[in-house]
């Protein structure tokens, strides 16, 4: 679920706080940078883990700030396929079950992965799977707020980097970091379902 990460990257550190402790300020400006931010093909960053080696200072002619060059490590939310993870029912939608870990919210259980003879009810607004046993039909319910278990089945990134002339502003902007899952296999699913 989570990987560590080598990177590299160049700060600018302006006159005025050239005063300042410079590993603390150093430190303080990468989490800035990357804290709580998704890099694309990388993953969502979730905090600076240590700062390996620094260059010297330096100083380019007709610039005032002092530039240093990093190679440091972040902790990276990146769970891998086929991972199982806890999660939490955020909400049910016609396209699936949406669900979210305490730090990330955008994990999409699709209709097509949900156990077998489930059905959307739309005045409820829910997923329900019709689970058979023998002649009898039980409703499970998957209600928002339920502790669930999944499977990873699909990453995907969207690079928001790229130039978006000429794109309609009332379009929902896409995200730059969505998983998919299922509860298909056994063990998965509502908690509820297997106590």
């Amino acid at each position: 679920m989570f990987q560590l990460v080598h990177m590299r990257d160049v700060i600018m550190i302006p006159p005025h706080r050239l005063g300042w402790e410079l590993t603390k300020h150093l430190r303080d400006q990468l989490a800035i940078k990357y804290g709580n931010k998704v890099i694309y093909n990388i993953g969502l960053v979730i905090a600076l883990f240590d700062i390996l080696d620094m260059t010297e200072p330096v100083v380019l002619p007709g610039q005032p700030d002092v530039i240093i060059t990093l190679e440091f490590r972040v902790i990276v939310f990146r769970p891998f396929i086929g991972e199982v993870l806890n999660g939490h029912v955020f909400k049910s939608t016609h396209e699936g079950v949406h669900v979210h870990v305490d730090f990330f919210h955008d994990i999409l259980i699709t209709q097509d992965c949900l156990p077998q003879d489930s059905v959307w009810q739309e005045n409820e607004q829910v997923w329900v799977w019709k689970y058979k046993v023998e002649d009898n039909t039980h409703d499970l319910y998957i209600d928002k707020g339920e502790p669930i278990r999944f499977s990873i089945t699909k990453e995907k990134f969207v690079d928001i980097a790229v130039d978006k002339k000429g794109q309609d502003d009332n379009k929902e902007t896409e995200l730059p970091y969505k998983l998919y899952a299922q509860i298909t296999d056994p063990g998965l699913g509502l908690l509820t379902w297997w106590n």
